[in-house]
Parts: C-alpha cells; structure tokens; sequence
C-alpha cells in the first residue's frame, strides 16, 4: 500500500464584500449576450487576466457565476444593490491547485485575484464554508466492504446523528462508500482510478510522479486489478465548521484541523472483523492506520512537487483525446441514427466534417468568436 498523494481537496469560503457597480454592469452585459446566443460562457478580458462569465448566478442570492482562466478558481457574486446579507462574494478553489499549490498557495492565488477585482480583504473576515482533506493509495488488493465500518458516539450521539452510509458499486463489487452528508462531515472511501478514467484528471500524473519519488515502478492504469488507487476523502461543511468545530477563518482552521481529522477517523473506521461480539473492539484495518500516520502532519506545507507545466500538458492531452472520444461517438451516432451501413461509414464520415467546415466558413465571425472562447477555455493562448 503505497501513498501516492495527499493534501486539500476542495475549499469553500465567503467574503463580507461584493464588486462594484461598473464590474456589474458589465457583466450584465456579457450576460445578457451569452443568453441571447444561447452560449454557455463568455469573457472580460479583466486587466489581462481573462474572467469568464457564465449565464446563470448560482443558489444563495448569487447573481453572477465567474471563473479566472489561468487558476480556474470559481467566484460568486451578489448584485452591488443586494443588501440582504453582508457575504456578497463566495469562492469555490480549483482541485488542481490545491493539490499543486497547497493551502498556503491558494490564499496567495486569491489574494492576486482580489487585487484584479479591485476588493479590499482584510484577512479574518473570511468564512469557511467547505474544506476537503484526500489520501490516495495505490493498493489493488484492498477490497472495500460497506460491513467493515465501524460508527461509534464515544464523543456524544449529537456529533454525528447524521453518520449515515451510502453504498455505491457496479460489477459485483463495492466501489464507494460514503457516511455523513452535507452541511455537517462526510468521510468517503472510494475507487479513484476509476473516476479519473472517466473524464480528464490532473491526478494521474501527480501519482506517476510520487512513484518516481519513490523509486517504484509505474502501474499499468490500463489494468484495473494490477493500478487501483484508493481515495480516503474527509469533507467538513458549513454546519459542522461553525457550530461543532468553531472554524470560521482561515486561523481558525489551522488550529482545528488536526483534531477534526483525529476525531472523524476515531469516531468513524474501517475495520478487520474478528471473531469478538463486540464491533467495537474490531481492530483498525492497515488502510486506516496509515490514514490516522498521514493526517499527523503540518497541513501548512502539504502540496505536490510535480511539474505545474508537466500536469498541464498531461491535462490537455487527455482532454483532446476525450473530445476525439466524443466526436467518433457522435459521428458514429449520427450515421446509425441515418442507416448508414459500414462500408459507407468513411464516406458518411467525410461528408459530415465537408458540412461542417462549411458552415464554419459561412458563419466565419460566429466561428472566430467560439474557436477564441473555447482557447480561453482551455487555457490556449492565454493572455500574458
């Protein structure tokens, strides 16, 4: 069992302030565009630092939906003239950076980006909404069962009335168990390699990387029994933050971690069943133990010392070779969907790329405005 990465995960919070009429107004605009093209996102070029804007606001009174191209960092805000509640401005932090970054790095991210917006931040005014914590390990072998679980309230019942378990699993066996939920604590064990074969990961190339830090040979990913990687996921929320933990800024979180982190793994463990009645007395299974080893360390310093460009790279590939996935798939629907046989697929197939072109040429401005927005998307081209 090999510990291939471990660090933040996910990191929520709000802000006391929101952004200025102007930078509204013309969002406004972007806004209104996007829904009258029916397009999914748009941009400001935003002091050289492109912010892209999504149609919708989100839940919460949230009107606008942005993102920074270059950090991928999510932001929400409130209209100026919403004065209903003082958190006119919430944050949700990019996984890839606070793998890559840490904690520490991240604040810096923001801090940049508050500076693009023209806010003024005063460090404690902050309120954490979500923190995750991950373990990844490689370890094929393991075999996860929902029954090896353990709960117990050796702190009072009220700490986690709602330890609750969620079940998933496909092909006879068990591939995520899940107990809590949002808003209090969730801690979630599940296959992590097969979540990042479905869709583009930084992931791979971080575990890749700590194996060559290791000296270990590299696992063959196409080959589920020989590269399964582990997830022990350990997620707080709002509720769980302020009320059980009293966890409100970022200080307040470095002195609290440690024994948040203690306390779910002791209250909630995966266990080696034994002969004793008593399920309490079950000893901690190996995956555990090096779970309860990991977490006692400096969260401060925690972060991946892969290649920033290196994962990039890896991340665009992937991302191309899923869009080719996509477009076969489509083509492949497309000519079913018409009864076209397969000795006529290649021609059926050239048709349709002849026909797109096309109407790529004849609608040559709509074309440049989306091939320039999709750049943006994925990071080509970025504005220095």
């Amino acid at each position: 069992m090999l510990l291939l990465h471990k660090g933040f995960d996910a990191l929520d919070l709000a802000l006391p302030m929101t952004i200025s009429t102007g930078l509204s107004d013309e969002i406004d605009g972007v806004k209104a565009f996007l829904n009258s093209i029916q397009q999914s996102e748009g941009n400001i070029d935003f002091e050289r630092n492109n912010l892209i804007i999504f149609p919708n606001g989100a839940r919460g009174g949230y009107a606008y939906h942005c993102k920074f191209a270059e950090t991928q960092n999510h932001w929400f805000f409130k209209k100026p003239s919403d004065k209903r509640d003082k958190w006119g401005t919430r944050i949700s932090c990019a996984a890839r950076n606070l793998a890559l970054d840490g904690i520490q790095g991240v604040r810096e991210q923001l801090s940049k980006e508050l500076d693009f917006l023209k806010l003024v931040y005063e460090p404690g005014t902050e309120s954490l909404g979500r923190v995750d914590f991950a373990l990844d390990f490689l370890a094929p072998d393991f075999i996860l069962n929902p029954d090896h679980f353990i709960m117990h309230a050796r702190n009072g019942w009220s700490e986690h009335i709602t330890d609750e378990m969620e079940v998933h699993g496909r092909s006879g066996r068990t591939t995520s168990v899940t107990i809590g939920k949002n808003p209090n604590r969730q801690i979630i064990v599940y296959d992590k390699r097969e979540e990042t074969i479905k869709k583009p990961s930084h992931m791979p190339i971080i575990w890749e990387d700590s194996l060559g830090r290791m000296n270990e040979p590299l696992p063959d990913w196409s080959q589920p029994a020989l590269s399964r990687v582990w997830r022990v996921e350990i997620r707080f929320f709002k509720e769980y933050l302020k009320n059980k933990a009293g966890v409100r800024t970022f200080a307040d979180l470095a002195l609290a971690l440690p024994e948040m982190l203690r306390k779910i793994v002791d209250q909630i463990r995966y266990t080696i069943p034994t002969s004793d009645s008593n399920r309490a007395r079950w000893p901690d299974h190996p995956l555990w133990q090096r779970v309860r080893e990991e977490i006692d360390c400096d969260f401060s310093t925690i972060r991946s010392e892969v290649d920033k460009e290196s994962v990039d790279a890896f991340v665009l590939a992937e991302k191309d070779q899923y869009l080719a996935r996509q477009i076969a798939g489509c083509i492949l629907n497309r000519a079913a969907l018409r009864g076209v046989e397969l000795d006529g697929l290649t021609n059926f197939t050239m048709s349709q790329a002849k026909m797109i072109a096309e109407n790529y040429e004849a609608m040559c401005d709509r074309t440049k405005e989306k091939l320039d927005q999709a750049k943006l998307k994925y990071g080509v081209g970025r504005p220095l």
